[in-house]
């Protein structure tokens, strides 16, 4: 019985409370007070029938806890689906642009393929606008690649109008 006191009163001395306060990365982060936009279109080159289709998410206003609007394009047919992405998923998807350093990263990578998957994404954050290309999305750096798949997983997250 002694043992057991003696580990729990080691336990919870072990998990008190430090004085260091973490802040809220999203309250502290000026950039998503500014109207931002995220632009991603791929285009399975050589690919018939294939997916191809361009991603717009847009925050007009400067309110960092507003929703993003989410346009999904396919680009044989036109057709476009509306929907809401939660103030959430847009602003960590921005912060984590920021992050891996998307604003200096080159303008092009891995261009001159065929047959490969071409991908253009444009972030805009107040009046600062970054476009990078490739045509050959699997040759880009890991922190591009990781955005790429950010964008994409949080895109899931949309509420879209048309309940497709």
């Amino acid at each position: 019985m002694g043992l057991v006191m003696a580990t729990m009163a080691s336990a919870s001395s072990s998990c008190r409370r430090t004085s260091k306060v973490v802040t809220n990365a999203v309250e502290n982060d000026s950039d998503l007070s500014q109207p931002s936009e995220i632009q991603l279109e791929r285009v399975f080159s050589g690919c018939i029938d294939c997916k191809d289709h361009a991603l717009i998410l847009r925050r007009r206003s400067g309110d960092k806890f507003a929703p993003a609007s989410v346009t999904y394009t396919d680009l044989h047919t036109k057709k476009e689906r509306q929907g809401e992405l939660s103030a959430y998923y847009y602003n960590h998807l921005l912060q984590l642009i920021k992050a891996q350093g998307f604003m200096d990263m080159n303008n092009q990578y891995a261009m001159g393929w065929v047959d490969s998957l071409i991908v253009k994404i444009s972030v805009l954050v107040g009046n600062k606008r970054k476009t990078i290309q490739t045509t050959n999305e699997g040759e880009v750096p890991p922190q591009l690649w990781g955005i790429y798949m950010a964008v994409d997983g949080a895109v899931t997250h949309t509420k879209w109008h048309d309940a497709e």
